[in-house]
């Protein structure tokens, strides 16, 4: 993991407790998005149409976000040679296409009867 060999004020950054704590809250982020994109996905291998829940997993992939969360911890390394980092300034242009957030989020609270 990067934040274990990046170091800052002659620490690694992954020492840090702010750190620690955004590395555990994305992990946690992408492990409740990939159980419901499973979930989702056996649904949909039962032939059921689960839209709330795709628009869910949706709405929960793109807000972790971890691209742009990564990036944070990789502060200051933009566009270098690592190809890692290319990719991860990019990736917020990969949503342009995908529904915003705030029609998901209508869609699925119109499900709900809200």
């Amino acid at each position: 993991m990067h934040a274990q060999s990046r170091e800052l004020l002659g620490r690694p950054i992954a020492s840090f407790t702010a750190t620690k704590h955004k590395v555990a809250e994305l992990q946690t982020m992408v492990d409740a998005a990939r159980a419901l994109l499973h979930t989702t996905a056996v649904r949909i291998e039962a032939g059921e149409r689960p839209t709330r829940e795709l628009a869910g997993v949706t709405v929960l992939a793109t807000r972790v976000g971890s691209a742009r969360r990564c990036a944070r911890c990789r502060t200051g390394l933009g566009y270098l040679a690592d190809p890692t980092d290319t990719r991860l300034a990019d990736a917020p242009l990969a949503r342009i296409g995908i529904a915003p957030d705030a029609l998901l989020l209508e869609y699925i609270a119109k499900t709900m009867g809200v």
